[in-house]
């Protein structure tokens, strides 16, 4: 497979990269645990309309492709949205804290997860190097994490259980989780980033025009 996103900047410059990668289809795919965290979540925050959006969009995606909202954690700071527009508030979780995605990882996915049966984990807000937000407000209060700390919880997770885990990182300078993140032995770990160590990520048009609008839009064909 390739894939092709195509980044428009604010003097209309493009810039087109392809990716190529082998993708193996899993029998249980519509048995997959998800945890997907919109990190930040002050609504002052220029960039918290596309990151709810786009972590929203990302939410209806993985339903539509078959993965019940029972076997989607979604954390939000804005608790009180109808994503999948049934009339209920039930969607998201709660705001995101590192005690809860520890929870996540290592209890809730642990239980149900196989070799069979993988784990999605889709990350998106702010990033610093080795820095990714789960809250940030712009007073300057934050909590974040590096990439040793979902590493740590991961290994726990795929050491026992033999699962695979994708994880999808879309932020500022994501591809400095990299290294963090791989896989070691032989841990079945598939990462995606949206920018390099050192590069920005884009997010126009309300989250439109994002790594992650297109990977999820593809992911729908």
């Amino acid at each position: 497979y390739t894939f092709t996103p195509e980044s428009v900047d604010i003097n209309n410059l493009t810039s087109d990269r392809s990716f190529s990668f082998t993708a193996t289809a899993v029998e249980s795919e519509e048995q997959a645990r998800v945890i997907i965290v919109a990190g930040g979540g002050d609504p002052d925050d220029p960039l918290w309309p596309a990151t709810n959006a786009t972590a929203n969009f990302a939410y209806r995606a993985l339903l539509y492709k078959g993965i019940s909202k029972e076997n989607i954690r979604y954390y939000n700071a804005q608790t009180d949205q109808d994503v999948d527009g049934d009339g209920e508030n039930n969607d998201i979780l709660e705001a995101p804290g590192i005690a809860s995605l520890q929870q996540s990882s290592e209890g809730w996915a642990k239980e149900s997860v196989s070799e069979n049966i993988p784990l999605i984990v889709y990350l998106l807000d702010h990033g610093l190097p080795d820095t990714f937000f789960l809250t940030k407000r712009l007073d300057g209060e934050a909590v974040s994490i590096n990439s040793s700390t979902p590493d740590g919880w991961l290994d726990n997770l795929q050491n026992p259980t033999n699962t695979k885990v994708v994880l999808i990182y879309d932020a500022c300078v994501s591809g400095s989780f990299m290294q963090g993140l791989a896989a070691s032995g032989s841990q079945r770990r598939i990462l995606l980033f949206s920018a390099d160590k050192d590069e920005l990520a884009y997010f126009g048009s309300a989250g439109d025009l994002s790594f992650s609008s297109f990977f999820w839009a593809h992911s729908l064909k």
